[in-house]
């Protein structure tokens, strides 16, 4: 049905092993009217991007088990993902990783302690604003 279309919720991954953080951002996307997965290291990151093709990815760069960077990579490298924004939401505050995330395909770059919850979720919206209702 049509309608069921529209009530469809834009599906948002974060990926980052800070529970508190993922905590927040869960309550404050699904407020906002998003669908919320999170994985608390790169490889179950991978395996969620598989599985439930989000439609914007909030990743961190510093995790166990398989990096952002590495998460990244294998992102932008595959067809079926490639084209999924991901939004690096990192404490990494340097000009070279952040030049380097841009080389493998990262469309932002924000430093956790510069963003409020807020301010990221204009960000997702921006990125997002062909797939979001307009009331």
């Amino acid at each position: 049905k049509v309608e069921d279309i529209k009530n469809i919720k834009p599906k948002i991954l974060l990926i980052d092993d800070d529970k508190w953080l993922t905590d927040l951002y869960e309550e404050k996307l699904q407020k906002e009217g998003f669908s919320f997965f999170s994985a608390s290291n790169g490889r179950e990151g991978l395996k969620i991007v598989s599985i439930y093709r989000p439609d914007l990815i909030l990743l961190d760069v510093v995790m166990p088990k398989e990096d952002g960077l590495s998460v990244l990579k294998k992102i932008k490298n595959n067809p079926e993902t490639k084209d999924i924004p991901v939004l690096m939401l990192t404490n990494l505050n340097n000009e070279t990783d952040k030049e380097y995330c841009s080389q493998l395909g990262a469309d932002d770059y924000l430093v956790k302690v510069y963003y409020t919850p807020n301010e990221v979720v204009q960000k997702i919206r921006r990125y997002l604003k062909d797939k979001i209702k307009r009331e």
